[in-house]
């Protein structure tokens, strides 16, 4: 686990900072459909495989992300 001040600058959890957050359920599980992923390319080697964790829900830059959400921010390059 870390501590707030061991993420820094703007990477701890504080009030006016930024939030990039996800709640993770690791006790749920799911089975993974090749012809379901959203890729071109609907091969996996995971198809047909029980995987165990679950993204539930994603906050950027505060803002709750669902499928229905318009694409924001911008393309970082590494």
């Amino acid at each position: 686990m870390l501590a707030g001040g061991e993420l820094g600058g703007e990477r701890s959890i504080r009030v006016g900072n930024r939030a990039h957050l996800i709640a993770f359920d690791p006790d749920a599980a799911f089975t993974v459909h090749a012809e379901h992923l959203a890729h071109r390319n609907k091969i996996s080697a995971f198809d047909g495989r029980t995987l165990h964790g679950v993204v539930e829900r994603v906050w950027l830059h505060g803002a709750e992300i669902t499928e229905d959400s318009a694409p924001s921010g911008r393309v970082r390059r590494r």
